[in-house]
């Protein structure tokens, strides 16, 4: 009967399909889905690895068998939730399904019971036993001897999920840039066949040549997730959600994608993770540290090492696409509704007891003092900080206060509003109220996840003339968001107050920080988390799981 109701749930799921992604406000705003009954244009949602594109090339079945739902990872309390748009005869069909199921599973039980003797009486097969033991890691048998994060460390105590999530950000937006292109060598110690099958029939499908202009641009990623954390007798494996959100521009006509996927990555347990240096991830080489030039027998040009996958590195093994919709972009700028504002905070199981030894560990006073003072000196000044440079379109304001990533990925949009010669404007912004949802400390690496709701007049309007072109220059919009803030371990024993109008290095005024995130006045690159807290990630409310 279980697997009655699993049927039906993926029934159910299929008209809650995901939204686009708008671009108004940083890192995406608004609701990351997009209600494909709100668009005509939204018909076009379909899976990868469905043959209605063609995509079935890539085979999951290997991975799948990696991973066992009652072992996740994911322990979070949470509760809230959207709702979909039904009609009469989803209703009936669902009801006659349960009619249906009910009645089969009925007769089988009613068979089971009468042919029970007679299997009483039968002798169990015996299981062949397994004799060869010479098989490459990844064919090692699929039971796992251990799950969970807490068993990774034990055999690799430098393990940070901070900087595995950045190093996976980091992938996948070089990885998707890369479909179609040269460029996808110098990827290729981390990446498997299979990624490259992927992105052989993705590029054929949407026309991406190394010799045109074609290629995936404007990328955002909505979330990552991990999903589930095992360690396997000579390997471990870690699946990764993540929400993808793309343009094509292929001659005239430019379409959105909205994709979500699920990527395995795999690394041999003898692999002991690396201190970061000189920023919290880059894609360099495993070896020597220098920056990717890889040749086509995967030897690095500056070192002369053959670079194996999982021998030195985290590995993306698979791809398995769980969503995929494509939607025709008339302009840069849409909006749709908010999704996930309604819905409660996901607060980490071990937020109360982290937060407990992090006060300890720095002898403040008590939680609710580090809480007021974090709001206050961290959170309150960045948030308004970059709200302001972003509608003012001066993005090299706050680069001292965001990752790399996260400043390179929306300055996207930035160039793309000039561009257009347009602005989004974000008037008369409120925060309403902060709410903590996670603290993480690793070997390297502090983190604390805050959700701010709050309240602004959001619209687009043209520079020169002032005329609306999108959104709602009289009535506020309600929103909450995701903010997940880092720094090293061991730089300060007191909470950090952010300058938001100073390098926090040497003090100087912060007029003169380049897009690599080095001060000209000191010399120093200062968007590693190494001098005090930095924002790393804003994930809307709709797709954040923890």
């Amino acid at each position: 009967m279980k697997q009655v109701i699993y049927i039906a749930l993926i029934f159910l799921s299929v008209n809650m399909i995901f939204s686009t992604k708008i671009i108004a406000r940083p890192n995406g705003g608004n609701s990351f889905t997009y209600d494909s009954d709100d668009d005509d244009d939204a018909a076009n949602s379909y899976d990868d690895n469905n043959s209605n594109y063609n995509f079935d090339n890539v085979s999951n079945t290997d991975d799948d068998d990696y991973w066992n739902d009652n072992n996740n990872d994911n322990n979070y309390s949470s509760s809230g939730g959207g709702s979909s748009k039904g009609n009469v005869f989803l209703i009936f069909a669902i009801f006659m399904f349960f009619v249906i199921a009910a009645a089969l599973n009925f007769l089988k039980q009613y068979a089971k019971k009468k042919s029970r003797k007679i299997y009483a009486n039968t002798k169990p097969i015996s299981q062949p036993k397994i004799v060869n033991t010479s098989i490459k890691p990844s064919a090692v048998a699929k039971t796992p001897i251990k799950s969970g994060v807490k068993y990774l460390y034990e055999i690799d105590p430098n393990f940070s999920k901070i900087f595995f999530i950045d190093f996976v950000n980091l992938l996948i937006i070089s990885y998707f840039k890369s479909i179609g292109k040269n460029t996808i060598r110098n990827i290729d110690p981390f990446i498997s066949q299979k990624l490259h099958v992927y992105a052989n029939n993705f590029a054929e499908k949407f026309g991406i040549t190394n010799n045109n202009d074609v290629s995936v641009s404007e990328l955002v990623i909505g979330a990552l997730h991990i999903k589930s954390i095992q360690v396997f007798q000579k390997e471990t494996a870690i699946l990764v959600s993540a929400d993808l959100n793309f343009s094509l521009k292929n001659k005239n006509l430019i379409t959105r994608h909205i994709m979500t996927s699920d990527f395995t990555f795999r690394r041999n347990n003898s692999v002991q993770t690396k201190e970061p240096k000189g920023g919290v991830y880059e894609l360099v080489c495993p070896n020597c540290g220098s920056s990717l030039n890889i040749t086509d027998v995967n030897i690095c040009s500056s070192c002369g090492q053959r670079i194996y996958s999982m021998q030195f590195i985290w590995c993306a093994t698979n791809i398995k696409i769980k969503f995929h919709n494509v939607i025709k972009q008339d302009s840069l700028y849409y909006y749709a509704d908010e999704k996930g504002t309604s819905k409660q905070t996901f607060t980490h199981y071990l937020l109360d007891k982290n937060l407990l030894e992090f006060i300890k560990k720095y002898n403040l006073s008590s939680i609710e003092t580090f809480k007021t003072s974090f709001t206050q000196n961290v959170v309150k000044p960045v948030f308004l900080e970059m709200y302001k440079s972003w509608a003012e379109l001066k993005w090299e304001k706050v680069r001292h206060l965001l990752s790399d990533r996260l400043w390179e990925s929306n300055n996207f949009w930035i160039e793309a509003y000039k561009h257009y010669k347009v602005v989004n404007k974000l008037d008369k912004i409120f925060i309403n109220e902060i709410e903590f949802s996670n603290l993480e400390t690793d070997k390297f690496f502090e983190s604390i996840t805050v959700r701010i709701f709050a309240s602004c007049i959001d619209y687009v309007q043209e520079i020169e003339t002032g005329k609306l072109v999108a959104g709602d220059n009289k009535n506020f919009t309600v929103f909450s968001e995701y903010w997940t803030f880092v720094r090293r371990v061991g730089i300060d024993n007191s909470i950090d107050k952010v300058n938001v109008k100073v390098c926090p290095n040497c003090g100087a005024v912060a007029d003169k920080i380049g897009q690599s995130a080095i001060c000209e006045y000191c010399n120093t690159k200062i968007s590693t988390g190494e001098f005090g807290w930095i924002l790393s990630a804003i994930t809307q409310d709709d797709v954040y799981r923890g």
